[in-house]
């Protein structure tokens, strides 16, 4: 099942979507994969959930404390 929770991170306000089941997320109208997603508070951005696990992922970035920072400043100047 998505889960979706408003975070706030370094003051701006985002909504955090990812899998409770361990499986990607697919953003629809893209259908861009992803393991988990950080969108700026409102963007209306929806995510449904695939049947692939996150751990065939190669690739991506894994969002830690060390990157935080790096990938918020990314989504938020998009």
């Amino acid at each position: 099942m998505i889960k979706t929770e408003a975070v706030t991170i370094n003051g701006k306000s985002f909504t955090h979507n990812y899998s409770d089941s361990g499986m990607q997320i697919i953003q629809s109208g893209t259908g861009v994969y992803y393991s988990e997603a950080y969108d700026p508070a409102g963007s209306g951005r929806t995510y449904t959930e695939s049947t692939t696990p996150i751990d065939s992922v190669n690739g991506e970035d894994e969002v830690t404390a060390d990157n935080i920072d790096s990938i918020v400043s990314e989504v938020v100047n998009r």
